[in-house]
């Protein structure tokens, strides 16, 4: 059993390295981030091209960031959908204008897509089986022969 830390990259960062990836987490320069944290520009390329651990934290807190800000992104949508929706609805006429003006347009002329009969949904399957019967099983995976020797 091995001894390895479940706990983050972070713990195992100086304090310096976490301002370097504060500074470049802003969009600041590899000489900035080493500005701040007192360091010399070639120490923090070392870090972000050399250094995996340096470079795990700062791809977590990247990830970290951008979800936050797809968080408030979807919010601000919905309440910036719900006030056009209020105008349009109220018969304001530069706002149902501003709607129709982001839409493509083929999104104002294209038809809906009829769902698929039931032999066109047989058709598809049949076609789908065939193209699945020329793959060759993977090593770790039965064959069809396997498989229904199995069953029986």
């Amino acid at each position: 059993m091995t001894n390895e830390s479940t706990e983050p990259d972070q713990t195992r960062l100086s304090d310096k390295q976490h301002l370097a990836i504060d500074v470049l987490l802003t969009g600041g320069t590899h000489r900035e981030a080493a500005e701040a944290a007192g360091v010399a520009r070639t120490t923090v390329t070392e870090w972000v091209n050399h250094r995996s651990e340096f470079c795990r934290e700062l791809e977590r807190r990247r990830w970290q960031r951008a979800e936050q800000v797809n968080d408030r992104i979807g919010a601000l949508t919905t309440r910036s959908l719900d006030v056009i929706e209020k105008h349009v609805v109220a018969g304001d006429l530069r706002a149902a204008l501003g709607v129709l003006r982001l839409l493509p347009r083929e999104a104002l002329h294209r038809a809906p897509t009829p769902p698929l009969t039931a032999q066109q949904g047989e058709n598809v399957g049949a076609m789908l089986r065939a193209r699945l019967a020329q793959l060759e099983p993977l090593p770790d995976e039965p064959t069809d022969a396997e498989l229904h020797h199995r069953t029986s």
